[in-house]
Order: structure tokens, then sequence, then C-alpha cells
């Protein structure tokens, strides 16, 4: 089975459509569940997100990727340019304040992808002891260890985007508002 951890630090970033696409062996369309590698993409999809130098994370266009901890800083360094994000809406923002207020909150629904996608909140999935499965919401840059942050702040928004790109993630031009028209 291909290990999706080594691939993600190979290329820094790789998105959920490609790792499923790298353990079935083909392009999937549609949902990969009833593929007939199904039950090896879950255990390789699982087996990352046990990754703790692999972040889940939906990023600028709002599809699941993980990042490589070498580029945390950058993605650190880009969420706090809230110009380059949608505002959210009203739901987002009152749920934001309970993340932010609890530190943790289990989420679903339209407004956890709203700050998922405009890297308010990183959104991770845990299993409660009744087998279910909850996203669990933490503040963004709560989520990162001092150093990432720290490091960060060393960083131009040019730079930190560039880095970004270089693995792949698609981002903004500078001075671009994301998500206006």
């Amino acid at each position: 089975m291909i290990d999706l951890s080594k691939e993600v630090r190979r290329r820094g970033a790789l998105a959920q459509a490609e790792a499923v696409s790298l353990v079935a062996g083909e392009p999937i369309r549609g949902s990969w569940w009833a593929h007939r590698r199904g039950q090896d993409i879950f255990r390789a999809l699982s087996a990352l997100a046990d990754d703790p130098d692999a972040l889940p994370c939906k990023g600028f266009d709002g599809k699941q990727r993980w990042v490589h901890r070498a580029l945390w800083p950058a993605l650190v360094r880009a969420s706090r340019e809230r110009p380059l994000f949608k505002a959210p809406s009203a739901a987002a923002r009152a749920l934001l304040r309970t993340v932010e207020r609890e530190g943790k909150a289990a989420a679903s629904g339209k407004a956890r992808l709203e700050l998922e996608r405009a890297l308010l909140v990183v959104a991770v999935q845990e299993h409660t002891g009744s087998g279910k499965h909850v996203m669990q919401l933490t503040p963004f840059e709560r989520w990162f260890p001092a150093a990432v942050r720290r490091a960060a702040e060393k960083l131009t928004l040019e730079a930190a985007l560039e880095q970004l790109a270089k693995a792949g993630l698609p981002v903004p031009a500078p001075g671009e508002a994301h998500g206006r028209r």
C-alpha cells in the first residue's frame, strides 16, 4: 500500500483527491467508498490522519488537502491576511466565537466549512466513545505549536504564498481578495 505520509512530505501538500487516486491506482470520479480499493483507500487516509506532520486543511479553494509541517509557517502567515478570504456569514462567525471561547468545539455543516475555507479553524475528525465520528474545531493559530507561529512572523506574505504555490496549493495573488468577484 502507498505511504501517503511520504507523499505529503515529498510534495509539501497533497489534495485528498490525488491521495485517493494514488491508492486506487487510477483517477476516481465521485465517491471512492464504492471503489474496489475502497478499504485500502480508507486505511491509507486513516493512517495519514494519524500523521502528526500532516495537517488536514481546506485552504483557499475549499478542497481537502494535507499540508506538511514544513509549510505550516507559510500557511499561518497567509491565514493572517483576512482580505484574501471571503468574510464568514453570521452563522460562521457565531460558531467561531464558540470555538474561540471553548478552545475546541464539535461542529458540522455549512458554517464549519466556511471557517475551514477561511483558515479560521482546523477541523480534525475524532471518534467519540459511542463510536460516532465528529469534526472537532480548534482556532486556526492555536492548533499550531508556538515555534510555527513565530516562524510565520518572519515571513512576508509574498514569500508565504510562493512557498504554498510551489507545493501545488492554489493561492490568490497578493492583493487579490479570495471569493469576491
